[in-house]
């Protein structure tokens, strides 16, 4: 049965069909003016429209992460049939935003929405928040009281020079708040000044995922997708649902599917249908929905993003040290100051659970991962007490999965970092303070050997033949000298052979972050004696370009690391890039950006990644940001017209996808000359051979191709 006939069939027993209506081209003309530019503001067609993030406490001993969805409370209505409650049983903090809407910045805005909270008094921080960066907010924040009641903010006015917003709601960021209280919002309202309140469109459509998942498999699975029509006035209305799925790889439009002469049957009613739109190819897409009033103009729009891939998870019933897809995780934050004034860990969550989450980057063909959450201040909170709960639950849920955990040993040792080390430790025997070598204005904290050695011992011990790789620091170029560095990796080394002789020591990290020279001070460490004490050299190319025509290419940058380490004896020694970065051409429009992935696209990363592996780097990570925005976009720092919100997959998700399933444990086998502006590379995988070939100028002239 075709996806229209599905949907057809399923919309037969809740809504009545009239005659077809002629109706202007799909996607063309604005939806009818509504003063609120929030739209589903009463969440009557679900959750379509927003995103959540979650900051969930734990306690020490823990052994997994609850996830609390957001409840649709058809009991505690203030407007309409439902209301939105969020439960915060945890006491953790949770940021609750919309899909960013067009403003002007020349105009003010009253914010306006109805709320209870469970218990009163809960600190609701309320404010619209730019949609490019550099992020500006305007807002305030309400005391919550116990019964609905209605709050306005403003009128608050948007930073000059900013097109987008979105608005978002946080509550509980590190605050006291009431452990088990809920909170309820409905009727959310963003207006220009003066505007009447409680403005809704008159007929509303959502989209929502039919489980708990944004992607299928290309093996059959389908996509069930709930489309929900919201009739806000207090007569029938007669309507056309028309819809249609984009192909976002290559910006082609399938055809349209139209449902005209709908009749939703009542005032103020919400009727629903469920669909099959999958087009059962690999790929990413997005089903875009809009619903017609009686008079063919266009009353509102909706849309939905999600994937069609191959299962790579499926596999993952052996572990692998080869070259694949790795990345970086900060799943846990730092150490902020609990409700009760204690210290406790985080652990941050994605509009989905960790189950989930983790089974999403499964799919991407995630093996490994650098982990962030091993920082001191996490590990042992207090002297000589260590609390394993975020370490633990990050290991078992990335084992279960297949994936290697490489810690990164101590993160850094800058202060008023975001993960500093412990308070306890600056007034230790045998710490001291320094001054940071790229910035004399900010300190560092230097331990004694002997606490710095009880640490990473401690982490060895505990995950002795689980964790078998370790990074020791992060990027010592930007606050130590390499005689300092080597000192404590040699000690670091040291301990870890001796928990586990086959422990693999990665090391040096140097960065060429902040305009810091990376080969100077790997340099200063190989000259130092360092280069014994390590198994694998990692660096952070953040001087290279993707583009071959950059004054420092990211294939020259590779071959340059390979050159220092040969000539320093380390011959055959491995190579990683622990953080992949600058995916972008140089001076391409947003190339500061993409540190958030903004600008950052399939193709693009597809061809980073294929470089390193075609170097003989051993491994490639991305860095967090690029990932999470690369892969789902959960929007939890920032939206813009190129994100969307909740869990969508990226085109990045497919490609990672792809990239895993062709080329995890090929081997490089060489390149084949095709001009200065275009790369060909030959792999081997198994008994295939794999080739991989791009241009960097989009030039559109033929390339000669000749394969020895």
């Amino acid at each position: 049965m075709t996806s229209a006939r599905r949907l057809l069939a399923l919309c037969a027993a809740v809504l009545c069909c009239s005659p077809s209506l002629h109706a202007a081209g799909f996607g063309e003309g604005d939806p009818t003016p509504c003063p609120n530019l929030v739209r589903n503001s009463s969440f009557e067609v679900g959750f379509d429209g927003y995103g959540i993030t979650r900051a969930e406490y734990l306690t020490t001993g823990q052994r997994d992460v609850p996830y609390h969805a957001p409840v649709f409370d058809a009991e505690n209505p203030y407007h309409g049939a439902v209301s939105l409650r969020l439960d915060n049983p945890d006491a953790g903090s949770v940021r609750l935003f919309t899909r960013p809407f067009a403003v002007d910045p020349h105009k003010r805005y009253l914010i306006s929405f109805a709320a209870r909270a469970g218990i009163a008094g809960q600190n609701l921080s309320v404010g619209l928040e730019t949609a490019e960066g550099p992020y500006g907010e305007a807002g305030g924040g309400v005391a919550v009281g116990a019964t609905w009641q209605r709050y306005t903010i403003g009128p608050v006015e948007v930073p000059a020079g900013r097109s987008l917003c979105k608005l978002q709601f946080v509550w509980g960021v590190y605050a006291r708040i009431a452990q088990g209280a809920p909170l309820w919002l409905d009727a959310i309202q963003v207006r220009e000044v003066p505007a009447a309140d409680d403005a809704v469109r008159p007929l509303e459509v959502g989209i929502a995922n039919g489980r708990d998942r944004q992607y299928t498999l290309a093996s059959g699975e389908v996509v069930p997708v709930r489309i929900a029509l919201r009739n806000n006035g207090a007569a029938p209305a007669t309507c056309t649902l028309r819809y249609r799925v984009h192909d976002d790889f290559w910006n082609s439009d399938g055809p349209v599917f139209e449902m005209p002469g709908l009749v939703i049957v009542a005032g103020a009613s919400v009727q629903r249908a469920l669909a099959d739109v999958s087009p059962h190819r690999r790929g990413r897409f997005t089903l875009q929905a809009e619903l017609l009033d009686q008079g063919g103009a266009v009353a509102d729009r909706s849309s939905f993003a999600f994937a069609v891939i191959d299962s790579v998870k499926r596999g993952l019933d052996q572990f692998t040290d080869d070259f694949t897809v790795s990345d970086n995780l900060a799943q846990g934050g730092g150490r902020p100051m609990g409700p009760e004034g204690e210290s406790r860990g985080l652990w941050l969550q994605y509009a989905a659970s960790a189950d989930a989450i983790f089974d999403f980057r499964a799919e991407a063909g995630d093996r490994w991962i650098r982990s962030w959450d091993f920082a001191w201040c996490n590990i042992e909170p207090r002297d000589g007490e260590f609390d394993w709960t975020l370490p633990d639950i990050l290991v078992q849920k990335a084992r279960a999965r297949g994936m290697r955990v490489m810690p990164v040993l101590g993160d850094d040792f800058i202060l008023d970092n975001s993960r500093d080390p412990p308070a306890w430790l600056r007034s230790a025997p045998g710490s001291r303070l320094i001054a940071r070598t790229m910035d004399p204005h900010q300190q560092v904290l230097l331990p004694s050997q002997e606490r710095w050695v009880r640490y990473v011992e401690a982490i060895a011990r505990r995950y002795r033949g689980v964790i078998t790789t370790y990074e020791v620091l992060n990027e010592p170029n930007m606050y130590i000298t390499p005689e300092v560095y080597r000192d404590y990796l040699a000690s670091a080394s040291a301990a870890l052979k001796r928990i586990d002789p086959a422990i693999t020591v990665v090391a040096f990290c140097t960065s060429q972050d902040h305009g810091r020279d990376a080969f100077d001070y790997l340099d200063g460490c190989l000259k130092a004696g360092a280069l014994p004490l390590c198994d694998v050299v990692s660096f952070h190319p953040y001087g290279a370009r993707l583009d071959w025509s950059a004054p420092l290419s990211a294939m020259a940058m590779n071959a340059r690391v390979r050159t220092y380490v040969d000539q320093a004896g380390g011959r055959g020694k491995a190579l990683w890039n622990t953080e992949m970065f600058h995916v972008c051409k140089p001076g391409a429009p947003g190339e500061d950006d993409n540190y958030l992935g903004r600008k950052v696209r399939g193709e693009t990363l597809a061809r980073r990644w294929l470089i390193d592996l075609a170097t003989g780097m051993g491994r490639s990570f991305t860095v967090p940001d690029m990932n999470y925005f690369a892969l789902f976009a959960p929007a939890s720092w920032a939206v813009n017209s190129h994100l969307t919100v909740g869990m969508d997959p990226s085109t990045g998700f497919v490609v990672y996808n792809t990239l895993a399933g062709l080329f995890t444990g090929a081997k490089p086998r060489g390149e084949v000359a095709v001009g200065d502006t275009r790369k060909l590379y030959l792999f081997t995988s198994g008994a295939s051979a794999i080739a991989a070939a791009w241009s960097f100028a989009d030039d559109g002239r033929p390339a000669p191709l000749r394969i020895p």
